[in-house]
């Protein structure tokens, strides 16, 4: 992980932690504590959580959980390093589903995400496509909201 960007985007952090040996990297520091209560806040927030306080509770409670699972996680990665790909990471988070289910809640939504600049590029270009010369001069909240109802 880019720990620059890691530093810039706190989401981008939290959602660093979904990787076992991330999560268990990040265990490893003395300030760990305060960056899984800071990340957990991050991601507890996100869009289609109902309940952010219980999840983030629920959350708190099972990181022995995810400690144990990402320990057991690291072993089989280490006999068998051709096994760490996303599929099989995936496939390792639906195992854990029952295990720990908060964090595999948030889990279902990281995997939407899409970490690249192509959507914000579609969103420019439709932006673009749709804007005269006039309109791209108007003030910054009009814009903004032309800009949402056009994408949304």
């Amino acid at each position: 992980m880019n720990e620059e960007m890691a530093a810039r985007l706190p989401l981008y952090r939290a959602a660093g932690l979904f990787h076992p040996h991330r999560y268990l990297w990040e265990n490893s520091k003395d300030s760990f504590s305060t960056t899984l209560h800071s990340c957990i806040d991050q991601l507890v927030h996100l869009k289609g959580v109902s309940d952010p306080v219980t999840l983030k509770t629920e959350m708190l409670g099972e990181h022995v959980k995810y400690v144990r699972a990402a320990k057991e996680w690291q072993a089989m990665q280490s006999a068998n390093p051709e096994k760490d790909t996303p599929d099989e990471l995936w496939l390792w988070w639906r195992t854990l589903r029952t295990t720990i289910p908060a964090w595999f809640t948030i889990a279902k939504i990281l995997v939407l995400l899409q970490p690249s600049s192509a959507a914000i590029e579609q969103f420019y270009a439709l932006v673009k496509a749709n804007s005269t010369e006039r309109q791209v001069s108007e003030l910054l909240e009009t814009f903004a909201t032309r800009c949402m109802l056009m994408y949304n």
